[in-house]
């Protein structure tokens, strides 16, 4: 339980200090040398190789975890995957680092890195973000997203960085990047109409109808019945990647009444989407964020509705509801920086904090309070102390 603390309270810190560092850096060079610093600069590189370090060392952290280590692990000894399913553009680069004979957790460790690059990358005109936004990749609900369904998660991550060029209108530059994606899983393709529809993106001004519509789309997912549509979707399901969910679709239909329970896990983002819904559109229009943020806004409001329509239904529903819901990595830490540079009301900024930045923790004491301990996902291990 300690050691986990630990990684997840030092890690979150030493990045925290590193992206503080930088903003301060960038805007001393803007002001004083009135030129851009690079995005390759010292923080950012050490940033992205000790996050991959620190998630490339893991062991059985992220539910899916132990899979991808032993298809690696086979593909080194059979010279293929044991799953014959996996993406050409994971299993190019898997290859790679099997023919080199890298151990697994250097192979973890590049597609953290990815994750955290275009993450970052797709800020790097906004660094002023990145000291919220690497606490609340630790911290926040993030890094236990990204350590689970690891391909999707890095298709995820790039698909961030691809708003800029919807944003720029350029549709090749898009395609292509949604093309790669896919390779590396296939669900990401789904994403492609999506140039269009985030093209003219919503204002959505209003703050307390974003809630509303979102408590509706709670109630209505409390009692999902009309889940039963989606037993119509088993081709495109299986061509999506999810082929074991595909061949149960009928009993994954059955038992859609399964709800995710309303623990403070889920109660706490609950509350915190629930929050940088209502005063979004306030921070947008005292400080006329640009169209970009507009459509991660967008995409975090339709993950939001998403999310809550689909929860009490299947896991496989809720797969391609990531891809939107991710935007918190974003949104988040835009509503506490503006909150912490602007508010008189010191405890809303206080409790948003604290929803911000308690569900690493909690996810990691939680299964020492009776559940399977050391042996649960959430709990961080180091491959080597086991």
């Amino acid at each position: 339980m300690f050691l986990s603390l630990a990684v997840y309270i030092i890690t979150a810190f030493i990045l925290y200090l590193l992206a503080r560092n930088l903003s301060l850096r960038v805007e001393y060079v803007q002001i004083v040398e009135h030129r851009t610093l690079s995005f390759w600069n010292i923080e950012t590189i050490v940033s992205i190789l000790f996050f991959a370090i620190i998630c490339g060392m893991r062991y059985n952290v992220g539910v899916d975890n132990l899979s991808y280590i032993r298809q690696y692990e086979y593909l080194q000894d059979w010279g293929h995957f044991r799953r014959e399913s996996l993406e050409p553009g994971f299993t190019f680069i898997a290859q790679l680092f099997a023919y080199e004979e890298l151990h697994f957790s250097f192979f973890m460790g590049f597609w953290a890195a990815i994750q955290m690059f275009f993450v970052y990358y797709a800020l790097r005109n906004d660094r002023y973000l990145l000291p919220f936004v690497a606490l609340f990749i630790i911290l926040g609900p993030t890094f236990l997203n990204w350590t689970n369904g690891l391909r999707q998660c890095v298709a995820g991550c790039i698909f961030i960085y691809l708003i800029e060029f919807i944003i720029q209108r350029k549709f090749v530059y898009f395609c292509v990047g949604i093309i790669i994606c896919s390779l590396i899983h296939r669900s990401a393709i789904l994403l492609l109409p999506f140039y269009w529809v985030f093209n003219y993106p919503p204002t959505l001004k209003n703050g307390l109808l974003n809630v509303l519509i979102v408590i509706v789309c709670t109630i209505i997912g409390l009692m999902p019945s009309w889940i039963q549509v989606m037993g119509h979707m088993q081709t495109i399901i299986a061509f999506l990647g999810y082929n074991d969910y595909a061949n149960r679709i009928d009993d994954i239909i059955i038992n859609a009444n399964d709800a995710i329970a309303w623990g403070p896990s889920r109660i706490g983002l609950f509350i915190l989407d629930a929050l940088a819904l209502y005063y979004y559109p306030k921070i947008k229009k005292t400080y006329r964020l640009n169209k970009r943020f507009d459509v991660y806004f967008y995409a975090f409001f339709i993950g939001s509705c998403l999310f809550n329509l689909f929860a009490n239904t299947s896991h496989i529903f809720l797969r391609p509801v990531a891809y939107f819901r991710d935007f918190r990595v974003i949104i988040v830490p835009i509503c506490l920086f503006f909150m912490y540079k602007t508010t008189k009301q010191q405890w809303l900024y206080l409790v948003f904090l604290s929803l911000a930045f308690f569900y690493t923790l909690y996810s990691s004491l939680k299964p020492f309070i009776g559940g399977s301990g050391v042996e649960s996902p959430e709990v961080y291990k180091f491959f080597f102390t086991l």
